[in-house]
């Protein structure tokens, strides 16, 4: 199985490490020898040369844009068969089991997965109540893709144009395209994040966006105005730096 694991990383050093390291772990268990690539998007820390340490393939991208930045991992990659991940999340033996499985049964385009928290308070379990339950009803999931890659590419991947839920709009359109030619979207496992949000926001910061600015996040999508995504996913680790 060839497999490429793309990883979006902004100043990422206390994480990426765990990430790759997990990445290593479960595919060795499965016999896959996985080619990691990490896009170092604005990294003024040691998160490149952290990955470079561990094997990983790195490739630079500036741009405030995640869909322009996961495009560029993916365009790089060599793997017929892609998965991206979070650089602050963890990938676990049940999500890459999934995958095989649903990949090897040729019934699947690709697919993601759920999300679980690596902490836990009452806020926390709400929200993963919220998302667990979005998946339920729209049968997407976007902690985490896989897919094989020729698929990827009949959806023109990830789209640009949005700076923000390129994740959900990706998966809609990969759904779809599954539905067209008679093959699935999957939900394999989940993956283990970070709660640095929760940490820096508090474990009830999901409501109060649900609840509060919500003209700043739809502008955020087309990019009128970047207020939101840059604080909360191109500026959030920009305190990083190196020694």
């Amino acid at each position: 199985m060839n497999v490429s694991v793309v990883i979006p990383a902004h100043n990422e050093e206390q994480c990426i490490e765990g990430c790759i390291k997990s990445i290593y772990e479960h595919c060795t268990h499965f016999r896959i020898d996985p080619e990691v690539i990490v896009v170092c998007n604005r990294c003024t820390d040691h998160t490149g040369e952290i990955a470079a340490g561990l094997g990983a393939t790195l490739i630079s991208d500036d741009s405030r844009n995640l869909a322009k930045i996961r495009n560029a991992g993916i365009k790089n990659a060599k793997g017929d068969i892609v998965i991206t991940i979070d650089a602050d999340s963890i990938m676990t033996k049940e999500y890459l089991s999934g995958c095989i499985a649903n990949l090897n049964s040729g019934k699947f385009v690709g697919g993601g997965t759920r999300v679980g928290f690596n902490r836990k308070s009452p806020g926390i379990i709400a929200t993963k109540m919220i998302l667990d339950l979005y998946v339920r009803v729209s049968g997407l999931a976007c902690g985490a893709f896989w897919f094989y890659r020729k698929y990827y590419d009949a959806v023109n991947g990830f789209n640009e144009k949005l700076h923000f839920g390129e994740d959900m709009d990706f998966a809609r359109r990969l759904k779809m395209y599954a539905k067209s030619i008679n093959l699935k979207y999957g939900i394999s496992g989940k993956i283990i994040t970070s709660t640095r949000k929760f940490d820096k926001y508090g474990d009830w910061y999901f409501f109060r966006l649900l609840t509060t600015g919500q003209k700043t996040i739809r502008d955020s999508v087309t990019g009128k105005d970047m207020s939101f995504v840059n604080e909360y996913f191109y500026d959030f680790n920009n305190e990083s730096s190196a020694d």
